[in-house]
């Protein structure tokens, strides 16, 4: 954004240090970007930003994988305004019709939620590379990045029907592009036989041909995006392939092994179904198998590196394992508990707004709390109150008593899964 003033602001996502602000730190609020002159200019492709100044000195951050930045290098990342060379200057036009996904929301009617899942999906993919690279090999892969989507199951749904929608696109381009070729031969000849109406014929043609033309300035940028939808689904799917067997093992290995019988292999395999993949080194070399897991002290989990919020994960996904009606369960892909059906940040923050619980929202969505984690937070962290910024002892008790009423809610769950005898 560019003020009256001159000054160019940004917020948002950062991972590429396009917001220019000199890291790569996303930001919620408005962010000055320092620049020795005003801005008079300002576009953004994907996750880079070429802008230009009061002086007609155009400057450019963000991701430089390519050289997209026109700097004279492949720096991959540029995280504060770049100083283009004096050659630049006179270029007063821009190509604005490959802005990302951006322009595919007037054109193929996509919304702008869809377009931002895009966005996240196509980062996801970029930074996982080298990874999707490895299972196309044949290799396994542990990360399962998270996406507002849910599982990657429903990005590849998600891309597919995306795909579906551009190539349907594509066929109504070419019969309208065909329909107006005809129309405009029509018209021609009725110039020819009717000059009487010679004029009301030229005013059609004129108008017919403007709506070829903008048809046909819309169709490269569907054109492009189907190729990178082609490419984003079917690696979307090779990481849903991946899960799947992933899963499988995991309920293989459940139908003959309680979690305590589990070897240091097959935590592994078990903190991935629990999120929380990024500690299977550390727990491979400090060679935890499932009876360590099992009984391993809340003190321990801070010298294993877990912050409070993934140890609460952890508490919660042990006990939901250790029961005989897990498997079933999972498999059923019905729960009725309260406390588990609200599982991603968001979910449980449309909870607490619903119970009036005013846990603040910027810690809840940062640090993805969820439902379960915070039931038990309230059980075993001691810090609870600093954590979540609670002041006062009321503030504190009210919470408390709703997080035990979830409790309760929980234990009744988990004893309903314990008694479980069979699928």
């Amino acid at each position: 954004l560019i003020t009256e003033e001159g000054k160019l602001c940004s917020f948002g996502y950062n991972g590429k240090g396009q917001l220019g602000i000199g890291n790569t730190k996303n930001s919620v609020t408005f962010k000055v970007i320092k620049l020795p002159q005003p801005c008079v200019m300002s576009t953004g492709i994907a996750n880079h930003n070429i802008i230009r100044d009061g002086e007609g000195k155009l400057w450019a951050f963000g991701w430089n994988s390519n050289g997209q930045l026109g700097i004279g290098s492949t720096q991959e990342e540029i995280h504060a305004p770049h100083r283009l060379s004096n050659q630049y200057n006179k270029i007063t036009y821009t190509n604005k019709r490959d802005l990302g996904w951006t322009h595919l929301e007037t054109i193929v009617e996509f919304s702008a939620h869809e377009l931002r899942s895009l966005e996240e999906i196509e980062t996801s993919l970029v930074d996982m590379k080298d990874d999707i690279a490895a299972l196309k090999r044949g290799e396994s892969m542990m990360k399962n990045p998270k996406l507002s989507l849910g599982t990657w199951d429903i990005a590849t749904k998600f891309l597919c029907n995306k795909l579906t929608l551009a190539n349907e696109y594509v066929a109504q381009f070419h019969r309208k592009q065909a329909q107006y070729n005809e129309r405009e031969e029509a018209l021609k000849q009725k110039i020819q036989e009717l000059e009487h109406q010679l004029s009301q014929a030229r005013q059609e043609l004129t108008e017919s041909s403007e709506q070829k033309r903008t048809l046909e300035s819309r169709f490269p940028v569907v054109q492009r995006s189907i190729k990178r939808l082609a490419k984003h689904c079917a690696s979307a799917r090779v990481i849903a392939t991946n899960n799947a067997k992933l899963t499988a093992n995991l309920y293989a290995t459940m139908e003959t092994k309680t979690l305590s019988q589990f070897s240091p292999e097959e935590v592994s395999v078990a903190l991935w179904k629990m999120n929380l993949a990024q500690y299977r080194e550390v727990f491979s070399k400090n060679k935890i198998d499932g009876s360590t897991l099992c009984i391993l002290p809340k003190s321990m989990y801070k010298q294993l590196g877990l912050n409070n919020r993934d140890a609460c994960s952890m508490m919660y996904h042990v006990q939901m394992m250790e029961t005989r009606g897990y498997l079933a369960e999972c498999r059923s892909g019905t729960v009725e508990c309260i406390v588990c059906l609200h599982n991603t940040a968001e979910k449980t923050q449309d909870l607490l707004e619903e119970y009036e619980i005013p846990l603040p929202e910027d810690i809840i969505k940062e640090q993805d709390w969820t439902v379960p984690c915070l039931v038990y937070a309230s059980l075993y962290a001691e810090d609870f109150n600093e954590i979540f910024r609670l002041k006062s002892f009321e503030e504190s008790m009210k919470i408390m008593r709703q997080l035990k009423q979830w409790e309760t809610i929980h234990r009744r769950h988990l004893l309903e899964l314990d008694l479980h005898k069979g699928e």
